[in-house]
């Protein structure tokens, strides 16, 4: 998607962290990262806690948080 997609998604869902493109893919090399959408969850410290492939439902992201942030 092109910025201006991405800044009205971020304005429609009231989103407040950086999001972060990769046009030249070198963040998702190192990451290991071969389908899309993969979303990380990355605790307060910066550690990877766990890592999610696919569509997330708010089920699955409540249910990962809550491991995270109990």
């Amino acid at each position: 998607e092109g910025l201006p997609a991405i800044a009205s998604y971020r304005q429609e869902l009231g989103l407040d962290f950086p999001i972060v493109l990769d046009p030249r893919l070198g963040v998702s090399r190192q990451y290991g990262v071969n389908s899309l959408p993969t979303t990380f969850f990355i605790d307060r410290a910066g550690v990877i806690r766990d890592i999610f492939i696919g569509p997330m439902t708010d089920a699955v992201l409540a249910d990962k948080l809550r491991k995270i942030y109990p």
